[in-house]
């Protein structure tokens, strides 16, 4: 268990390192669309088709945007929704410099990061642990993508995230 939990733990560090920040931020020139961009993450996956979907409270998708990931992960939409819609990003193909053993390999499996529309410019990178909050949003009992369901699976994914990394500063050397 405390390999996956390491492997868990340097993977949400290079997630936070590639967002660059996080968060959303303002692009300050009050145009009608603004800017969702970010970086697929693990390690960066260049090539990856990247799309962006609306997705109603059932779960039901509306797609929106489609793009390729940069050589360095990076994609860009410049959208216009509603502010406080749903958006899911997905990233599926492309290839990443698989760590340990330093080798270009295929994305496998898709990557997706749920979020709700600030109506501002926004950061949202697909990572594992952005796919986490995902999958807990399909595994309900009953599909809820509502604005506090989407909010809640990513608080507690973060917060998993955080409170492990504060366990491993605390353990000695």
């Amino acid at each position: 268990m405390r390999p996956l939990r390491l492997s868990l733990s340097l993977l949400f560090a290079l997630a936070i390192a590639a967002c660059g920040g996080g968060g959303s931020d303002s692009d300050g020139a009050g145009a009608a669309a603004a800017t969702i961009s970010g970086t697929v993450v693990k390690g960066p996956v260049a090539g990856a088709t990247v799309q962006l979907h609306a997705v109603a409270v059932d779960g039901t998708r509306t797609l929106l945007e489609q793009t390729q990931s940069a050589g360095d992960g990076r994609y860009a939409f410049a959208v216009a929704p509603v502010a406080g819609a749903v958006l899911l990003v997905t990233a599926s193909g492309g290839r990443y410099v698989d760590e340990p053993s330093g080798t270009s390999v295929p994305l496998a499996l898709p990557l997706r990061a749920a979020v709700v529309w600030a109506g501002t410019a926004q950061r949202v990178s697909p990572t594992p642990f952005s796919e986490a909050a995902v999958r807990a949003l399909e595994q309900a009992a009953a599909p809820d993508w509502s604005v506090p369901a989407v909010r809640a699976a990513n608080t507690v994914v973060a917060g998993l995230a955080s409170s492990r990394r504060a366990n491993e500063a605390k353990a000695p050397a």
